[in-house]
């Protein structure tokens, strides 16, 4: 009964929570692979340390696009009624809005030595979040366009 309850699994599956379903995908999964390459290049900034400044004006763009991505997944899964995914992703989302308005979003040339442990934790704990959100919109998705497929009227 709780699988049926979390997965949904009705036969009232429209073309507009087909195409819901694919646009949050998309867009988790984009911010999936930013996150995945900023943790390479965090792990490359170990070997190589000669242009920091640019270095970290890259990391800075990627990281406020990802941010933003994750907030607007967040306020389409509320609007949507999805509570729990909605839930899954609000703790992540709560932490990225507080390191946004302290400042401490930022990667600083001067403090990246000290902070490269925190970024990486930060970075890793965001890429489990991700994967849960990404896996369960992909059974969604996946049930949602087998339930359109299958039982739409011709």
């Amino acid at each position: 009964m709780l699988i049926l309850l979390i997965f949904d699994f009705d036969k009232d599956c429209t073309i507009r929570q087909s195409l819901f379903w694919i646009c949050c995908f998309g867009l988790v999964l984009y911010s999936f692979i930013l996150l995945i390459s900023r943790l390479l290049n965090l792990a490359e900034f170990n070997d190589n340390v000669r242009d920091t400044i640019s270095y970290c004006n890259k990391l800075n763009k990627t990281i406020k696009i990802e941010y933003l991505i994750h907030f607007i997944v967040c306020v389409l899964l509320l609007f949507s009624r999805n509570f729990l995914m909605f839930l899954s992703l609000v703790p992540l989302v709560a932490w990225h809005c507080y390191k946004y308005y302290k400042h401490h979003h930022y990667v600083d040339p001067i403090e990246l030595y000290h902070s490269l442990k925190e970024h990486r934790k930060d970075g890793i704990i965001s890429l489990i979040a991700l994967s849960i959100v990404l896996v369960w919109l992909i059974i969604k998705g996946t049930i949602c366009n087998v339930n359109l497929l299958l039982y739409t009227k011709k």
